[in-house]
């Protein structure tokens, strides 16, 4: 009897400490599957195995293997869920698709214990011919943060990379899409190695009037490299490009130069809007089906920028959402205008307060390229609730108001097919009033939550001129896309003109730490960044190319519509400073410092609490 008490109370002791190490989710405390965002590497039996695994450990994403079996996966496609088992360990299983081939990927993830660093171990199966033989198996080492070359940042901004994406999905926006949307998200390692995959070129330009090394009016327009392309590869191109003008001597150009719209530099000559000379990324010709962008939502991104709001000690989020096409389709259904390769957009500015859990404000980038035109910025944040009956009551729309879901995730509209974002309905026709135009994007608007959400959102048309809002057209269907990492993506109705083939959006990714120069707010050091100092995240180098991401000659017949360059290099004033008001918009030219504060205060930033 005594023997039977006495193992009852191990059995008890055991179960009491396993709840305490293992928690609900059943990974113990403290014991991760590899440092947040870990990228894992190793060689066995003459094959090279990389992948990373998502910063919330939820995915294995960017597989790569070199050797006698090479396989490269775009960076941040998901391959394989991770599924918490016991004692730190993690399964993995999934599979996907390259080039028609599948790839089963299966394995298990062990953490670090004893000075021994954690690492995976598993199988790779590879139908087709991508590799000899088509099974094998892999042991791989983490080595670092998901997308980095050096150990993990603790924020040259002073933001922990552990805050910055937490908060990053916090406050991720709600897309709303219209039906007759015909140019879906993309990612850019997604985009520059598409089949057929875009080239890289540089382009001269003279106009009415200009003497140059072209004949007057025309453009020269050499290759510089053929399309697949990597990140890498967008960098550290140079060539003299003449200004065009009488008597005008060559200058320097770089495909990352860090300053590319100075008014110094004479190339532009008053041409703000089509720059005399530069590197463009062009899509092949005749292949018209590469502007839809990606299907499958599963490699839909939002690049993210984060740093310290200039006088509250709070932060600015940049949502940032890359198009390879971007075709207007506006209500008259006329469609000439705004049509170019290549489209930077579906942008919004979060400024978030101290604590870390609450809006301050929201910028919405409309058809601007900066944060700062005149009624962009939005004070009054409410939550989105349509009065009952649902989906027949009034819609909540309301000038200067930005609607949230959850308290935390603005609710966004987007322009058909040219991407722009408003804060509602009212914001949308106010705009067009604002601007005398008679045209307008084509979008939608209602609650997102539910998985048959998307079937009532409601058409919105603008009365002429008055900047109000029609009665809205129930029921007309759209997207509805969670852009937080991996969110849900939901579409209904039947007006969708391209169906997509998931029910899962991408990642979000940090789009890293990079101080150029020229930015409006904060001049020279910004965020505690030197000028010219680049600290690469997650998404790449990208961010570095300052060269356009669209053909500028194939839009040229349109009445408007000029391919842009990336979120650093947006929002540039030609007019007054000749600055860049975009990518350091708000922020502080010191590093960010948490608030601290009374322990008994609400808003008191605490560990555990980011």
């Amino acid at each position: 009897m005594a023997a039977r008490l006495i193992a009852r109370l191990w059995l008890t002791v055991i179960l009491v400490v396993g709840v305490l190490a293992f928690g609900a989710g059943g990974v113990a405390a403290g014991s991760a599957i590899g440092p947040s965002g870990s990228t894992y590497t190793g060689t066995h039996r003459g094959v090279t195995v990389s992948f990373v695994v998502t910063a919330d450990g939820r995915h294995i994403t960017s597989l790569t293997t070199t050797g006698r079996c090479r396989i490269s996966v775009p960076r941040g496609t998901v391959v394989a869920s991770v599924h918490p088992l016991s004692s730190g360990i993690s399964s993995f299983r999934g599979r996907t698709s390259l080039g028609g081939t599948n790839l089963d990927l299966l394995g298990r993830l062990h953490p670090s214990r004893a000075g021994r660093p954690a690492f995976a171990s598993g199988r790779l199966l590879a139908h087709g011919s991508l590799c000899s033989p088509p099974v094998f198996r892999f042991r791989v080492t983490a080595s670092g943060p998901a997308g980095r070359r050096s150990p993990p940042s603790s924020g040259h901004d002073g933001i922990p990379d552990a805050i910055k994406h937490t908060v990053a999905n916090r406050f991720a926006p709600r897309i709303l899409m219209d039906p007759s949307e015909p140019n879906y998200p993309t990612g850019v390692d997604a985009y520059l190695t598409t089949s057929p995959a875009p080239d890289l070129s540089f382009v001269q330009k003279c106009f009415e009037g200009q003497v140059g090394p072209t004949t007057e009016g025309h453009d020269s327009t050499p290759l510089v490299q053929a399309g697949p392309l990597t990140q890498q590869s967008l960098l550290g191109h140079a060539a003299n490009g003449n200004t065009c003008t009488v008597g005008g001597a060559s200058v320097a150009i770089a495909s990352d130069t860090p300053n590319p719209d100075s008014k110094e530099n004479p190339r532009y000559m008053d041409r703000p809007d089509s720059p005399a000379a530069s590197f463009f990324l062009g899509l092949p010709p005749n292949h018209d089906e590469l502007r839809v962008g990606q299907q499958d939502p599963g490699h839909w991104v939002t690049y993210y920028h984060i740093y310290p709001a200039a006088h509250d000690q709070g932060l600015m989020i940049q949502y940032w959402h890359f198009f390879a096409y971007n075709d207007w389709q506006d209500v008259r259904g006329t469609n000439r205008a705004d049509k170019h390769e290549g489209d930077w957009d579906a942008a919004v500015l979060v400024h978030v307060a101290r604590d870390l859990h609450h809006i301050e404000d929201v910028a919405f980038s409309r058809h601007e390229d900066t944060f700062a035109s005149p009624g962009a910025t939005m004070r009054h944040v409410t939550p989105y609730q349509e009065s009952p009956p649902a989906h027949r009551g009034p819609l909540p729309t309301s000038r200067n108001t930005v609607y949230t879901v959850d308290k935390t995730h603005p609710l966004e509209m987007i322009d058909s097919g040219a991407h722009a974002s408003f804060a509602s309905p009212a914001d949308l026709c106010m705009y067009w009033q604002e601007h005398n135009h008679h045209d307008y994007g084509m979008q939608v608007w209602g609650d997102p939550r539910g998985p048959k959400a998307p079937e009532h959102l409601a058409e919105i048309t603008c009365t002429q001129n008055e900047g109000k809002v029609d009665d809205p057209v129930r029921d007309h269907g759209g997207t509805v896309w969670d852009t937080s990492s991996y969110g849900r993506v939901t579409q209904g109705g039947s007006n969708i003109a391209i169906r997509v083939s998931g029910g899962q959006g991408g990642p979000l990714i940090d789009m890293g730490e990079y101080n150029p120069g020229g930015m409006k707010d904060c001049k020279t050091t910004c965020a505690g960044i030197p000028v010219g100092r680049f600290y690469e995240g997650e998404a790449g180098v990208f961010p570095k190319y300052s060269g356009l991401w669209g053909n500028p000659n194939s839009g040229r017949v349109q009445v408007v519509g000029f391919p842009p360059r990336g979120p650093v290099f947006q929002g540039y004033d030609y007019v007054k400073e000749h600055l860049y008001d975009s990518w350091f918009h708000g922020a502080s030219y010191r590093k960010w410092k948490p608030h601290r504060c009374r322990r008994r205060s609400p808003d008191c930033l605490r560990p555990g609490r980011q």
